[in-house]
């Protein structure tokens, strides 16, 4: 009897152990470093399930929105890693109004790509992108037809914040070198 008592003892003790072990020896539970998340969104990029990969970066929270907004910067990304991490951040919900710059720096980019997709997450922000309107009204003169589209579109969901450009919206109807 007193060697089945002996070894429930030492059982209850190694599990108090290990109960304790995270209190006496943390583990890391703040989330991941950006360069941790970084490499997440190389392989969440190249998900089969684009829905579910934003909801695993939404779980981050900002950290998460620090990350994409490097991915976004660097033009040495693959074009798919930046356009996953762009439309990601037009998931991010109130977080995602930090990134409002980043996103209007990605309507200069050379890709029209990028830039439709920028534009597509602003518009996804709606009236938090408000500080994008200058660039917005920039881009109805953009070469390519569907970023002037979107861009459009974009300064609509703004809303009333975006009433300054409506001088360079009815100019663009009336334009006929961009129909």
């Amino acid at each position: 009897m007193a060697a089945r008592n002996r070894s429930s003892f030492f059982l209850v003790l190694q599990l108090s152990l290990l109960c304790f072990s995270g209190i006496a020896f943390p583990q890391k539970v703040q989330g991941q470093s950006t360069s941790e998340l970084a490499v997440q969104i190389h392989r969440l990029a190249n998900s089969p399930s684009p829905d579910s990969a934003i909801a695993t970066l939404k779980k981050q929270g900002t950290p998460a929105v620090e990350a994409l907004i490097k991915v976004v910067k660097d033009r040495k990304e693959p074009l798919k890693v930046r356009l996953f991490a762009i439309a990601a951040i037009a998931e991010m919900g109130s977080d995602a109004k930090t990134v409002v710059p980043s996103l209007a720096k990605a309507l200069q980019d050379p890709r029209p790509a990028i830039r439709l997709k920028a534009i597509d997450s602003l518009a996804a922000i709606g009236a938090t992108a408000k500080a994008a309107v200058p660039d917005l009204r920039t881009a109805l003169k953009d070469s390519d037809e569907q970023v002037r589209q979107s861009a459009a579109k974009a300064l609509g969901n703004i809303g009333v914040d975006a009433k300054a450009a409506v001088p360079d919206l009815i100019d663009t109807l009336n334009d006929d070198s961009v129909a």
